[in-house]
């Protein structure tokens, strides 16, 4: 009898223990998790741009533009996985999951290009990095967004951080000597200001 009782209660400990330590399910979330989540997708976009903004500049431009476009690509992907995940849109689902796609591709080539680490001085640093601070002094505080739905906060927080990208690309187009380099930011410039382009649309008939 003693043994069939300490084994009842062993079961019930264990019970205990695992409901305890278990991990949510993705996408289970109760109505406080979904109040927090508003205020998440601001907060992911300053923690990119406190990131970029702790990046101590090396002097070589184009190492420089490549180690903060990490950053930055990393901001996006957040940010997209967040909508993908609790909005409700389908054309946004989309839109967050090609970027998704597309930006992981681009950290890879950001990624490969830092192996070489360039560490020559640029001549134009002080002026490419101005341009890397003013760019990013442009992205609004949260309080300019406050009582959007999730999906046009998505939506606006994604054109400004599409428009400082504009300038982090255009600075790398005129201080960069690296041909990878100018031709990626040239590349991604003209992705980027197409994306706006679809966005903006997006907000005016939403």
């Amino acid at each position: 009898m003693k043994r069939l009782v300490f084994l009842f209660s062993w079961l019930i400990a264990l019970s205990c223990k695992n409901t305890n330590t278990a991990k949510p399910e993705a996408g289970n979330h109760s109505s406080a998790d979904m109040a927090n989540f508003y205020l998440t997708l601001p907060q992911t976009m300053n923690d990119m741009v406190n990131r970029m903004k702790a990046i101590p500049f090396s002097g070589n431009n184009d190492r420089d533009f490549a180690s903060l476009m990490r950053e930055y690509y990393d901001g996006a992907i957040d940010i997209a996985r967040l909508q993908f995940a609790h909005g409700k849109q389908k054309d946004l689902k989309a839109f967050s999951q090609a970027t998704i796609k597309d930006l992981k591709q681009e950290l890879l080539v950001l990624s490969n290009f830092l192996k070489d680490e360039p560490t020559e001085k640029s001549s134009s640093a002080q002026m490419f990095q101005r341009a890397i601070k003013n760019a990013l002094s442009q992205i609004p505080a949260d309080n300019s967004l406050h009582g959007r739905e999730t999906d046009h906060l998505f939506v606006q927080l994604m054109i400004n951080h599409h428009k400082a990208g504009l300038q982090l690309l255009r600075a790398e187009l005129e201080y960069g000597a690296h041909q990878t380099m100018k031709i990626d930011a040239r590349n991604r410039l003209a992705k980027q200001a197409e994306e706006i382009k679809w966005l903006q649309s997006w907000l005016s008939k939403n």
